[in-house]
């Protein structure tokens, strides 16, 4: 029998919150994503992932993702947008992104009171 790997958990992220403030249901889009995927805010509202590349909104760190979601097409999923406080070592970021742009997307969801420890 192959042994499973688990998954991110619901939220297991995350370290203390507000209670049902700091979460907002939003539409997310783009991809398969685990929870704790670091979100920004496209042009139409919808959440995809962080791309600290782009020019277009998508490179300013809006929210974190609650749980694990296919969102090849829009979903209405459960994201932590405001008085989070997170682990940083289980938030998933872009493949493709430096120290620098990191520390940048921390800062910017700092901003929303999401504090990573």
């Amino acid at each position: 029998m192959q042994p499973q790997t688990m998954g991110p958990r619901k939220g297991g992220y995350i370290v203390s919150e507000q209670g049902a403030i700091s979460r907002d249901e939003r539409n997310v889009i783009g991809g398969q994503y685990k929870a704790g995927t670091v979100l920004a805010e496209k042009a139409d509202g919808d959440l995809t992932q962080l791309n600290p590349a782009a020019n277009d909104g998508t490179e300013v760190a809006k929210a974190i993702l609650f749980e694990t979601t296919d969102a090849t097409v829009a979903r209405r999923k459960v994201v932590s947008s405001r008085l989070t406080e997170v682990n940083a070592s289980l938030l998933v970021w872009p493949d493709s992104i430096t120290e620098e742009q990191t520390t940048t997307a921390l800062a910017q969801l700092a901003s929303t009171f999401i504090i990573a420890r």
